[in-house]
């Protein structure tokens, strides 16, 4: 009946349904390009320490307010691949966004912006912390897990401290009513609960492989678990060691991931 009767109304509303997404698009595209445009400084004047930092500190603050944006937790953001690495979760409630300052020089500093939707349904955003002076790495996928009446984010990042030597690290978070948790203490060592777990290794072990990034870090969902590669001293490999082909492996058992097998 509501289609008899109301025929105009509804080619209206259409019509502005229409025009609200072609302008959110559109908005996205201009927010990328202005993106663009300090990344591509960034990426074209290393050493110049002080324009660096001035272009560093603008694209954080405008990476900060875009992504308070809920249209922008959507978007792709294809023109900036290979200069921002970007991974979202698989409910698509978690994103990083990660660049590369170019303030390092074999050892590379990274900087970036979570972003996460708050239980009210609000998009919002925040820096990362202070590294003081260590290297941060770039993330570029996210695992999830549902526990405890609680959605679980477990974060793997990749840090590059030297031309050989690289760093690996799986980091939990869980966005709790209107702010996101970094110290979800879940993962249970030898020593102590910790929020987070990784190793170094020499990058020319695994120099052979084709993906890039090369991922370390596997996550099988139907057991809850994932695993990282043993990495074993090595003449060959003296900056970090060989990533070898046997595993360690943590499963969730409902309280904490803790470690169930070498093989």
């Amino acid at each position: 009946m509501l289609l008899v009767s109301f025929p105009g109304k509804i080619r209206l509303f259409a019509i502005i349904l229409i025009a609200a997404v072609a302008v959110s698009a559109q908005s996205e595209t201009v927010i990328e390009k202005n993106l663009l445009g300090h990344l591509e400084t960034i990426s074209k004047n290393a050493g110049r320490t002080e324009l660096l930092d001035n272009e560093n500190k603008l694209l954080k603050q405008k990476l900060l307010r875009y992504a308070k944006s809920p249209a922008s937790l959507r978007y792709q953001f294809q023109g900036l691949a290979g200069k921002l690495y970007i991974t979202t979760s698989k409910d698509g409630k978690f994103r990083i966004y990660s660049w590369d300052t170019n303030t390092g020089g074999t050892m590379k500093f990274f900087d970036g912006v979570y972003q996460y939707k708050t239980k009210r349904g609000r998009v919002s955003a925040k820096a990362f912390p202070q590294s003081q002076g260590s290297a941060r790495g770039f993330y570029y996928q996210i695992f999830q897990l549902d526990a405890a009446g609680k959605t679980i984010y477990l974060a793997n990042s990749t840090s590059i401290l030297s031309t050989s030597q690289t760093r690996q690290d799986l980091e939990i978070y869980a966005i709790e009513g209107e702010r996101l948790n970094d110290d979800i203490r879940l993962i249970r060592t030898s020593t102590a609960f910790r929020n987070s777990v990784g190793f170094d290794y020499d990058f020319f072990s695994v120099v052979d492989r084709r993906e890039r990034p090369v991922k370390l870090f596997w996550w099988d969902e139907a057991k809850k678990q994932f695993r990282f590669p043993v990495v074993l001293k090595d003449e060959k490999f003296p900056n970090g060691g060989r990533v070898t082909n046997r595993f360690i492996t943590y499963r969730f058992n409902g309280k904490a991931f803790v470690r169930v097998s070498d093989r």
